[in-house]
């Protein structure tokens, strides 16, 4: 149904007042009756740009003093009340007029979609109380959905769809209903669209089995009744022949000496627990007659080895152990779906489903859409027994195969599926053959798009299936904890690897670390996951790490190492109850640009871009120079001045920062060379000025002095994050009365960046500074202030350092 507005408009005028408003003579005749005009369902939400009109369902009624109402939507006028604009967003009103009858609604031009407020639910026509198997119904719901469009103004739109709403059916326990009633209880039904939503409750009890999909739901839903199990896998091929023997019945041939190879599995649940057994066998006629397949086998040979799998749920999750032949190997299989029994192979072996119920399921799944669309269904609801067929197309191995499937299922006393038989005759396709002469296809498909085999099958799999019902005693005898890895030996060129153990790796190669004496001997990878990790890594741990520096994974039990880029990397191994770090130390290719020299900026304690400092005797620089990413950084410093033996450059880490250390025991400019050890090209070059001054110290903090006419001066320095031995400097000054006292309301104030050059203190000034001021180290290491008139005068200290 469409959705419609219900917008009903009713203003009731008097006939003579109306007359007398618009000027009217005499109103006369019909028109004195009718004392109002209802308009229904106009279209009154567009968007700018829109054409406008009326909406499909729009009606207008003439209501008359008798009671009477008429239809006059095809006689009405209407007019589009001046400064309408489609174009621009706004509210606009609409008159509709008839027999000199008025009435105006409004419609609302929007420039943004209307936003869901609010949703509400009339289920008196809902049907709620439901049977397990029942196909879910939302027919007879009503919504009433409350609409803000972008000029504010709020509208409601009743419709029985919910198209473009989300619809979620969850019972009690979280089971989430789709088409079918697939458990017993309570279940709540939620239409919503964002945070805006509705909820009511539907009730299912009984069962119905009357039809094949809800003796599915009730087979697959008493599936807990279900305590033991037998699967048969059987093939087929097709030159088996076809004959009725001495009793009358079709029996199939086997030729001579052609093995075919039946799967069997036995299975049991328990809390939480399956197990189940996979044994395999081989079926060959001896002889030069035939042998009857189904019926006396001259050879059975029971292939090796025989599988077991033990499957728990618990609250870490799933996990499975393995047996071959009663020895514990790594599984080959782990699938919580394990959970609902033994595996069934489905479309020639492509498919794999575990459990008769998912089996069943799912060739229902398939039978209902069927490229022939032939399913076909019979039913004996007295019997509980079930039969369906269908055929068509299915996709497998990149092109669409033919099959012909054919399944049988029983209830039994407990609703479960207590059997079932499934053939699914398998035609491929053959046309890679079909520019070969004598090319037959295997299979036609008509216009009508049915499809039909013209040939004889590729393979045939016949798949019987028995359970019984009963208590689920069965327990796990296998622990998780016995899979779990409590250590481990890595070995790297045949050396155990130490925690925090370098590797020297270089970029392009990969290197092999072997997992070697894993205890207990029953640990298992597959259920105790070996994750992977590294510092400063803020994606987590996983089973395979690969990043632009290097790409980490395990297979079986060696981890690879394969190197990008140049760095060093702290990598973590970590399983549930282990830890373990390895260094990578991998070295980068030879750098190609030029070296960019880096300073420390001792207050950020941060490098910058820089290759000239001052510092005291005795102070100490850091530096080194970057070269481009991923490059191998190793680099020699030399000091090549001529007073080099006053001076020491030695090797230092800074923040994890491989950088070096200067320091000088006399004062002078030192040169300092940074060279590449793998490119000797590739250079930066240091210069550093030592002084007896500590000019870092000296240039930070407050400091107050009194010149000779009383002005008093009050000086902070303060450092420049961005560079060393650099800032701004705030200067007052401050006029003094006769008693020695400040006129503060004459002080006057000015900010200056400072650096130095060499041993001097550099202030920058330009014409009209207010305050003008230059400073200078004297003899003994003073700051001292000096004045436009060059008079001298030192600094005290008031204030710690900032």
């Amino acid at each position: 149904m469409k959705k419609s507005i219900k917008y009903i408009l009713l203003i009731t005028v008097a006939t003579l007042l109306f007359c007398a408003v618009f000027g009217l003579v005499a109103c006369g005749g019909d028109q004195s009756n009718i004392t109002a005009l209802r308009i229904e369902n106009p279209k009154i939400n567009f968007m700018c740009g829109d054409e406008f009109e009326t909406g499909d369902e729009f009606k207008v009624y003439a209501e008359y003093k008798d009671g009477s109402v008429a239809d006059v939507t095809d006689k009405i006028t209407i007019n589009q009340e001046s400064g309408m604009d489609m174009s621009v967003a706004g509210d606009y009103q609409i008159t509709v007029i008839f027999e000199g009858k008025r009435e105006i609604y409004t419609v609302y031009v929007n420039d943004s979609d209307d936003i869901l407020r609010k949703i509400e639910l009339d289920t008196a026509a809902v049907k709620t109380q439901y049977r397990l198997g029942d196909e879910v119904s939302l027919d007879g719901l009503a919504l009433d959905l409350t609409y803000e469009n972008s000029r504010g103004a709020m509208f409601v739109v009743q419709t029985t769809s919910t198209d473009g709403l989300d619809v979620a059916i969850v019972g009690e326990n979280g089971t989430v209903i789709d088409k079918v009633f697939t458990a017993l209880g309570k279940f709540t039904v939620t239409v919503s669209l964002g945070n805006v939503k509705a909820s009511f409750d539907m009730t299912v009890e009984d069962v119905n089995i009357s039809t094949v999909q809800s003796a599915l739901a009730v087979g697959g839903y008493f599936s807990r009744n279900v305590a033991s199990g037998e699967i048969w896998m059987q093939g087929a091929h097709p030159f088996y022949a076809k004959v009725k023997g001495s009793d009358g019945k079709e029996k199939e041939l086997l030729p001579p000496h052609t093995p075919v190879t039946t799967y069997k599995y036995d299975y049991t649940f328990g809390n939480s627990y399956t197990y189940f057994k996979e044994r395999s066998y081989t079926f060959e006629a001896d002889g030069n007659e035939t042998t009857e397949y189904l019926g006396d086998v001259a050879k059975e040979v029971e292939l090796s080895p025989i599988a077991e799998y033990h499957c728990s749920n618990d609250s870490k999750g799933f996990f499975v152990t393995q047996l071959n032949d009663e020895v514990i190997v790594t599984s080959n299989r782990n699938d919580p779906s394990m959970m609902s029994g033994a595996p069934v192979f489905l479309w020639y072996n492509s498919q794999t489903e575990y459990g008769a119920e998912n089996m069943l399921n799912n060739l229902y799944n398939h039978a209902l859409k069927c490229s022939n669309n032939d399913l076909k269904e019979t039913v004996d609801e007295a019997q509980k027994t079930y039969t369906f067929t269908f055929s068509g197309l299915e996709q497998r191995d990149r092109v669409s195969d033919y099959y012909k499937t054919t399944v049988t299922f029983k209830l039994g006393d407990s609703y479960e599926i207590a059997y079932a038989f499934v053939t699914q005759d398998y035609y491929e396709n053959n046309s890679s053959l079909a520019e070969q002469d004598g090319y037959v296809p295997t299979f036609t498909t008509d216009a009508s798009g049915k499809t039909t085999p013209t040939g004889d099958y590729s393979y045939s799999t016949m798949i019987t299936v028995s359970q019984t019902t009963g208590e689920r005693t069965e327990t796990n005898g296998y622990d998780r904890d016995m899979f779990k890895i409590k250590s481990y030996k890595l070995m790297y060129q045949g050396k155990e690897l130490a925690e925090n153990a370098e590797i020297e790796c270089n970029v392009g190669n990969i290197y092999m670390i072997q997992i070697t004496d894993v205890l207990p001997t029953t640990a298992n990878m597959t259920i105790d996951m070996m994750m992977f990790d590294y510092e400063g890594n803020y994606g987590g741990a996983d089973v395979w790490i690969s990043n632009e520096h290097f790409t980490l994974l395990r297979s079986d039990n060696a981890i690879s190492i394969s190197a990008k880029h140049g760095g060093t990397w702290t990598i973590i191994i970590k399983t549930e109850n282990t830890e373990r770090r390895l260094v990578l130390n991998i070295t980068g290719s030879a750098p190609q640009k030029e070296m960019q020299p880096k300073l420390l900026n001792n207050v950020s304690g941060t490098f910058y871009d820089g290759n000239e400092k001052t510092v005291s005797i005795g102070g100490e620089i850091y530096f080194y120079g970057a070269v481009e990413q991923y490059a191998n950084p190793a680099q020699t410093a030399t000091i090549n001045s001529d007073n080099a033996e006053y001076a020491t450059v030695t090797k230092a880490k800074i923040g994890g920062v491989d950088c070096w250390k200067f320091t000088a025991t006399r004062e002078g400019e030192y040169q300092v060379t940074v060279v590449s050890d793998v490119a000797t090209l590739v250079r930066c070059i240091f210069t550093f000025t030592v002084g007896e001054i500590d000019f870092e110290e000296l240039l930070s903090g407050t400091y107050t002095a009194q010149d000779r006419v009383g002005d008093i001066y009050t000086v902070t320095f303060t450092p420049n994050g961005n560079e060393v031995i650099g800032g701004t400097v705030s200067i007052t000054r401050t006029p003094t009365d006769e008693n020695d006292d400040p006129i503060t309301d004459q002080t006057v104030m000015q900010t200056f960046t400072f650096s130095v050059e060499g041993l001097n203190v550099v202030v920058p000034h330009v014409s009209g500074d207010v305050i003008w001021v230059e400073f200078a180290i004297d003899e003994n290491n003073n700051l001292v202030l000096i004045d436009q008139r060059d008079n001298r005068y030192v600094l005290t200290r008031s204030s710690a350092n900032t």
